[in-house]
């Protein structure tokens, strides 16, 4: 007896019914048909058009992937949700227009390229602008010690940057004479001229005088004036002159004297 027990449409056997078996046994053989094909295919409630070749577009090995001989093609009216799931190859993209504030309108591949606003951008590894050097960071080193040809300073690094310039060419550390200070001049990036001066107050002997910054070494020439221009009874000298200081030896009457000295200095 070639009946067999049916739950879907793969438990049907072709050669059934056999032969020999009852012809009684015919409506059993039909509601086993029907109950397969009820049980595979549940919302099937209309034609089906679609051709064998149709249907085997849809077949894939792997579910999110597609065989080069096979296509799905899904018309999308209003929304496309991806959850989890990574495009690995959308093939050629020739325009993206989203509207919804990040691309809006850009020509891929095109020779010009439309502007990009965005609250940050990132780039992890470097910034290739149209003409320059390639940008890989940006330093807040006032010193610019690296001389680097691809970092980009911030503006608390070219202040910085530019104050010590400033003051090395253009130092005052007083500006009053009765005080000892110094005034320098670069003439070149690392050397330079300073003048250091001072006042010795009411002195009728030697005073050691030490300079408000150190020359690089002896200073060319130091110049002493009397404050009451008295050069007829009193006089004074410079001995032991360097770099660090000097002694104003005076003889006469008690007077007050300005000095001043010029010399090399290393910026």
């Amino acid at each position: 007896m070639g009946l067999e027990s049916v739950n879907h449409i793969s438990d049907l056997v072709s050669s059934n019914p056999l032969a020999g078996d009852n012809v009684s046994q015919g409506d059993d053989h039909i509601r086993n048909i029907k109950k397969a094909l009820l049980a595979d295919f549940p919302n099937i409630n209309d034609t089906v058009n679609a051709t064998p070749t149709q249907l085997d577009y849809t077949v894939v090995n792997t579910l999110g992937t597609a065989e080069p001989s096979k296509a799905l093609t899904v018309s999308i009216a209003s929304t496309m949700t991806f959850n989890g799931m990574t495009v690995q190859d959308l093939g050629t993209v020739t325009t993206a227009d989203i509207n919804g504030g990040t691309l809006d309108d850009v020509a891929i591949g095109e020779t010009t390229r439309s502007s990009v606003k965005a609250t940050t951008l990132n780039a992890s590894q470097s910034l290739v602008l149209a003409t320059g050097a390639t940008v890989t960071g940006i330093s807040d080193d006032d010193t610019m010690a690296s001389d680097s040809a691809v970092l980009l300073p911030t503006q608390a690094a070219a202040k910085g940057y530019t104050d010590t310039a400033v003051a090395a060419i253009f130092a005052v550390t007083s500006a009053t004479r009765a005080n000892e200070g110094h005034l320098e001049f670069a003439t070149s990036a690392t050397l330079g001229v300073a003048v250091n001066w001072g006042q010795t107050g009411s002195v009728s002997s030697d005073q050691a005088v030490t300079f408000a910054k150190a020359f690089s070494t002896t200073p060319y020439c130091t110049i002493i004036s009397c404050e009451d221009n008295n050069v007829n009874t009193d006089a004074a000298t410079t001995d032991n002159v360097t770099n660090t200081g000097m002694t104003l030896r005076v003889t006469g009457t008690s007077k007050i004297w300005n000095w001043i000295a010029i010399g090399p200095t290393i910026l």
